[in-house]
């Protein structure tokens, strides 16, 4: 700039109007630079958001995996164990039929008999002992339902939700701040800043994740 303004051609008011321009110039690409570089923020704003953020995704995502998988294997056993019982109460009932017949029958021995109803006996004990364990493991799968909807998945999806208002918000910031900082450049960065601007303050959080709710509800 300096050179340029000692040239000989330049004096009055050409001279002082080329140095209005070279400042002009000067003003421009130091605007254009701190433009630039509040987008190089936002970009590192971005990564950096997304490494802090994905050790907590992962970790909602297996602490909601871990939470189905514990109460789906609670239903696993409450399911073995009405088999179980079942299976017994009929082979109980059969013995005991088995028994009446026997009983009704002149041909079987007393020690037939005698062996038949020990069995009878034996396969009545098996049942009740299933019963008592079948109405126990209902009752801990009963208590596990009611724990896991509306203790542990109510909390999980708070979880989930915050995690989404936060996300959300930063998005909506991080847009703001691009807006301001183009706000700051010649007129023909007006339009696009407030373009983004509109944008950002658009931006329903609640409304987004009420939206992804209705989307993705399964109804049950």
């Amino acid at each position: 700039q300096k050179k340029l303004l000692e040239e000989k051609e330049l004096d009055g008011s050409v001279k002082e109007a080329f140095a209005a321009f070279l400042h002009s110039l000067e003003d421009t690409v130091a605007g254009e630079a701190t433009l630039t570089q509040q987008i190089a923020d936002l970009g590192a704003e971005f990564l950096r958001f997304k490494k802090e953020n994905e050790a907590r995704r992962k970790k909602l995502q297996s602490d909601c995996d871990a939470l189905m998988k514990e109460y789906n294997a609670q239903l696993e056993t409450c399911k073995k164990a009405r088999n179980t019982y079942q299976g017994l109460a009929r082979d109980a009932e059969k013995q005991q039929q088995a028994l009446a017949r026997s009983n009704n029958d002149s041909t079987v021995k007393n020690a037939k008999l005698a062996q038949m109803h020990q069995k009878t006996v034996q396969a009545a004990d098996k049942a009740r002992a299933a019963e008592a364990d079948y109405r126990e493991v209902v009752r801990a799968t009963n208590e596990k339902q009611s724990t896991v909807y509306t203790r542990d998945m109510p909390a999980v999806l708070m979880e989930f939700q915050a995690f989404e208002e936060a996300r959300i918000r930063f998005m909506q910031d991080a847009f703001r701040k691009y807006a301001a900082g183009a706000a700051t450049q010649p007129a023909v960065f007006e339009g696009a800043a407030a373009k983004v601007a509109a944008g950002a303050d658009a931006i329903d959080v609640a409304a987004d994740i009420a939206a992804y709710v209705r989307a993705h509800a399964t109804h049950k």
